[in-house]
């Protein structure tokens, strides 16, 4: 994992900014948000490497906005060429060849594939065998991979590393093994059909920071509000989740407990002994009705 990348700003400066990573892990090609003189820019990343600069402040990336770079090799190319013949800063150049697509932050999901089914049904069957360059840990994470997505869902990359400790690189070297299969965000939700998913997430990002184009106070201040917008959206949700919480039977249990708590009683004793009664009386209707089937035998 690289420590650190150089960005190209759309700024009338014709290098590129060395900036830390912080652990983020963003491609060459993709979109970054970066602070530069007092503002935040959004810049494309033309290099990683672990060479820190001398002498100079080193400032950290404070988002990595695609999952996957949005200009392949050979656009990068052109476009330094174009930024060389013709004098011009890299990052302007960059940021005009731009797909209209990078308006809409790219995310992708992760799902287990077919070989990937096959990997752990082998494993399962004739024990973790297979030979493979990687470290005992890495394998391992593999595996803790496909069991977190064997039920079928579709994950972002961010929720797979927090669940298994899997990083970017290890993912997308299980895609091109193909155990596991990688779509963008919109696509999987347009596959699926869920026209209501796909509407969230372009209205998620009308309503977002990240589609506020432009800098300066007016531009920052509309970022701000949208900000906050999004945070009291984010509360109320949290709101709505603790009320629906609070009427639940695991919370109707805990209630229950506290009591038998402060009046000394034993709560779990009390479920136990009216759990026995109740199997005891389902016996006893047991028992009639077997013995009214046997009467009935009887007179037939």
């Amino acid at each position: 994992m690289s420590q650190y990348c150089d960005v190209a700003l759309p700024v009338p400066v014709d290098r590129a900014f060395t900036y830390e990573l912080g652990g983020l892990e963003p491609e060459v090609g993709a979109r970054v948000m970066v602070p530069f003189a007092g503002q935040r820019l959004v810049g494309v990343v033309v290099g990683l490497h672990d060479a820190r600069p001398e002498d100079v402040e080193v400032k950290r990336v404070q988002q990595v906005l695609d999952d996957a770079a949005l200009l392949p090799d050979e656009l990068m190319e052109l476009g330094k060429w174009i930024a060389s013949y013709y004098c011009a800063p890299l990052g302007e150049v960059l940021r005009g060849m731009m797909p209209l697509t990078a308006e809409v932050r790219r995310q992708w999901v992760y799902r287990i594939g077919e070989q990937g089914k096959k990997v752990l049904h082998d494993a399962a069957v004739k024990g973790a065998s297979r030979r493979s360059r990687l470290s005992a840990e890495d394998q391992n994470r593999e595996y803790a991979v496909l069991n977190y997505l064997l039920s079928g869902e579709a994950a972002k990359a961010a929720t797979i590393r927090s669940a298994t400790d899997a990083n970017k690189a290890l993912l997308d070297a299980m895609a091109r093994k193909k155990w596991l299969v990688r779509e963008a965000l919109a696509n999987e939700a347009y596959g699926r059909g869920d026209a209501e998913a796909l509407q969230r997430i372009l209205s998620d990002y009308d309503e977002s920071s990240e589609s506020v184009q432009g800098e300066g106070i007016g531009a920052e201040l509309i970022r701000i509000i949208r900000q906050i917008h999004q945070a009291r959206k984010n509360i109320a949700a949290l709101e709505e989740e603790q009320a629906r919480l609070s009427t639940s039977e695991l919370s109707q249990l805990k209630k229950d407990a506290e009591m038998a708590q402060r009046e000394g009683r034993d709560l779990l004793a009390q479920l136990a002994t009216a759990l026995a009664g109740k199997i005891m009386q389902r016996r006893k209707e047991h028992e009639a009705l077997a013995q009214r089937v046997d009467a009935h035998e009887r007179q037939v």
